[in-house]
């Protein structure tokens, strides 16, 4: 309990030191930027200490980290003193303040109690996510090593995890208990400020009763963080047959709701109730809470929509400057959403100039000109951790398989837009044959370029396979056409909140379009990234327009409906009651998909704790000891401690991830999707074949040298796959720990 109250303590503490940069960004907006303070802070704080470890200034420890703490308070306090104007509007909003803190604390509280009861840093890609947090924790310098291959540094997206372990060391919390309250703490942020963005955008439709704000923002995050895909409450009503048909218990049927994200073949279609429970300390994870602020910066883009010129950043240096860094520190947490939510914002910032300008052409030049600066700043921030990033050859590639079909494309996508569909029913629905033609013609082009692709490559016969998956593209242009029609007239009609919203499901579905389509080529096969990283990203747009749609018509059946303008008609009454009545309960049953997904992980055996790996006193008391040996007595910096190398999602490397001391190599599938194919890592495979092989001898010691191994472990992996007497072939060397027939000996 101790550590939940501490970390509170220590987020709270962090969020104030950003609250004049988070109200300088949005003070022209509802909440005035206070519901995206705790995101901003944290990012920037991450990202300025990033840059100080890179720099090698100073070391990253407790005491770096409270001379910028202690920095920023004083840079407040000097600010209250010679603009207590900013503050005395902050402090005015004290009600925004105080729901803010509320949702934040019951959110956290939710989330920590969730990841009580299943603790344990194994399966899946905790152990990776383990393994990164401790890198960074252990590190005196940016970017930390990889424990996972010795002698190089990580190459993979870690500021997320390094906001993690700052908050970790502010509230003097152990990184392992900080795995699991990191979790709840980002899922906390995430709900605060999709909460805040909700409100932003309903205000301005000038709806200003509180309660309906109020209810909004709840929407808005249940939306985001307990909604589930119609795939869910399938697999849920599926599983529920199972069951009764051939008896047993529900919560026996050992992770059923696994399937609600495999509904493609190959790639993994996640959404945020899925990532929480799960408990991945991912980079997609982390970087949810900044990927809302990117959001936001789209709605203060539209609603300040009067100055979208070059100009505008020459005369807001600071807007350039804040901006900049936010899109920095969200590509140094995961690169990928910086393509989505940046597409997102060009797409709007175009929108706004079609509107301006009745041409398109000059409004893409006039949007590029708009957007080239802080993507040239941006970069510049971001360029010490790309410039160290030995990320495999990226392009751009078509799909050839592993295409949606309509049924897969309704059981991912028809739960989120269903709030859409139905206000769609209930507005009025006006043709612009130049934006419908428009947007028809571009959707046109990419196909005929989808289409010349294939057959100038000889793969004309996958225009046939793709089968009912031409439909699915029908449906996802279908709903382009019309959300970014309906987003035209709204906004002509100074209806701003409901323009926004289909704009952004609008673009939103470009995406889906896109990717099914075309795909970005990665170190992972087929276009697995593409659809598990981007495709998240629609998954939060899609419920931040849905939780406004559902405002939007909760506001609109509290008065008499206009039955002449709208499909919602006398005549159509008796047909669209059974298809409104049919899409709310599909989305209430959508809702027992996550709250049923978090019983069932409570009946996993796991103990009641927050440490990640205190589990292992119990299941592997030798390797327990080994990681606790290492993190006192072993450096990374010095050190290389040797352990089996097992594939990914095994049990190998487990002690290199818990205590940060590298070994020669382990998980070698990840480390080549994070550093390329043309890796080579057959010398490393051999050697630690070797050494385990040849034990003392002249040889084996030779080999260790080569790789500066310093100590070997010898646990239970070790003995699977070199013999339960390996221990024998080292009787040469001395053994400095030894516990539960595990050792570790050291190199001479």
């Amino acid at each position: 309990m101790f550590e939940i109250i501490r970390w509170y303590i220590a987020i709270c503490l962090i969020g104030l030191l950003f609250i004049p940069v988070s109200h300088f960004l949005f003070n022209s907006m509802r909440t005035i930027g206070i519901f995206y303070t705790k995101s901003i802070s944290l990012s920037f704080l991450a990202l300025i200490t990033w840059w100080i470890g890179w720099s090698r200034v100073f070391n990253y420890d407790n005491y770096l980290l409270w001379v910028l703490v202690s920095f920023c308070f004083l840079a407040n306090v000097f600010l209250y003193f010679t603009n207590r104007e900013l503050f005395s509007k902050i402090i005015a909003k004290w009600k925004l303040i105080l729901v803010a803190e509320i949702v934040f604390l019951v959110i956290f509280i939710l989330l920590a109690l969730i990841r009580i009861q299943t603790p344990n840093a194994e399966n899946t890609e905790k152990p990776m996510d383990l393994m990164m947090l401790i890198s960074v924790n252990r590190t005196d310098y940016f970017p930390p090593l990889d424990p996972w291959l010795s002698g190089e540094e990580i190459s993979y997206y870690h500021l997320g995890h390094l906001g993690v372990d700052i908050v970790s060391r502010i509230s003097f919390n152990q990184p392992e208990v900080a795995f699991n309250l990191g979790l709840a703490m980002i899922g906390a942020m995430v709900g605060v400020a999709i909460f805040g963005l909700s409100l932003d955008i309903f205000s301005v439709n000038r709806i200003v009763h509180f309660r309906s704000q109020i209810f909004v923002g709840f929407t808005a995050v249940v939306s985001l963080l307990w909604l589930g895909p119609l795939a869910g409450f399938y697999n849920l009503v599926k599983t529920f047959f199972i069951v009764y048909q051939e008896g047993g218990s529900f919560f026996d049927e050992w992770w059923w709701w696994w399937h609600a994200t495999r509904i493609l073949e190959g790639p993994i279609v996640e959404f945020p109730a899925f990532s929480l429970i799960l408990g991945d300390l991912h980079a997609h994870v982390l970087a949810l809470p900044l990927s809302i602020v990117a959001i936001a910066i789209v709605v203060k883009t539209y609603i300040n929509r009067s100055n979208l010129s070059f100009k505008y950043w020459l005369n807001s240096p600071l807007n350039l400057v804040f901006i900049a860094m936010i899109y920095a520190a969200l590509f140094c947490t995961n690169s990928w959403d910086v393509i989505s939510y940046g597409f997102v914002w060009f797409g709007v910032v175009f929108f706004l100039h079609v509107r301006n300008e009745n041409h398109w052409s000059l409004a893409l030049l006039n949007t590029c000109k708009y957007m080239i600066l802080p993507v040239i700043l941006a970069l510049i921030f971001a360029s010490p951790f790309i410039l160290n990033l030995e990320s495999p050859s990226i392009s751009l590639g078509v799909v050839n398989e592993e295409t949606t079909g309509l049924r897969n494309l309704l059981l991912i996508w028809l739960v989120p837009v269903l709030p859409i569909i139905v206000l769609l029913f209930m507005t009025h629905l006006s043709v612009n044959f130049r934006i419908v033609s428009f947007v028809i013609a571009i959707i046109m082009f990419l196909v005929t370029i989808f289409v010349f692709i294939q057959i100038i490559s000889g793969d004309a016969s996958v225009l046939f396979d793709r089968g009912n998956g031409w439909l699915a593209l029908v449906l996802i242009g279908a709903v382009i056409v019309v959300t970014a029609q309906q987003s035209f007239y709204h906004d002509s009609q100074n209806n701003q909140s409901m323009g926004l919203i289909f704009l952004l499901v609008a673009l939103a579905f470009s995406i889906i379009f896109l990717t099914e389509l075309f795909n970005i080529v990665t170190g992972t096969p087929g276009r697995f990234n593409t659809v598990f990283k981007i495709w998240y990203h629609v998954w939060t747009l899609l419920a931040v327009a849905g939780s406004i749609s559902i405002g939007i018509i909760v506001n609109r059946l509290a008065k008499p409906l206009n039955y002449e303008d709208e499909i919602f008609t006398r005549k159509n009454i008796r047909y669209c009651l059974p298809i409104l009545s049919v899409c709310f309960l599909i989305y209430g049953f959508s809702y027992i998909y996550a709250p049923m997904m978090a019983l069932s992980r409570g009946y996993e055996d796991q103990k009641i704790n927050l440490d990640a790996v205190v589990y292992l006193k119990s299941s592997d008391p030798g390797l327990y000891g080994a990681i606790s040996y290492a993190k006192e007595k072993l450096s990374p910096q010095e050190h290389v401690l040797l352990q089996a190398i097992t594939h990914a999602y095994g049990k190998g490397g487990y002690l290199a991830a818990a205590s940060g001391i590298p070994t020669i190599l382990n998980w070698p599938g990840h480390q080549i999707q994070w550093r390329g194919p043309e890796l080579s890592l057959y010398d490393r495979v051999v050697a630690v074949d070797q050494i385990y092989s040849l034990g003392s001898s002249n040889v084996g010691l030779e080999v260790a040298k080569k790789y500066r191994v310093t100590h070997i472990y010898i646990g239970r992996e070790e003995k699977k796959l070199f013999g339960w007497n390996i221990a024998d072939r080292f009787k040469d060397w001395d053994i400095v720990w030894k516990q539960d027939n595990s050792v570790i000996i050291k190199v001479p």
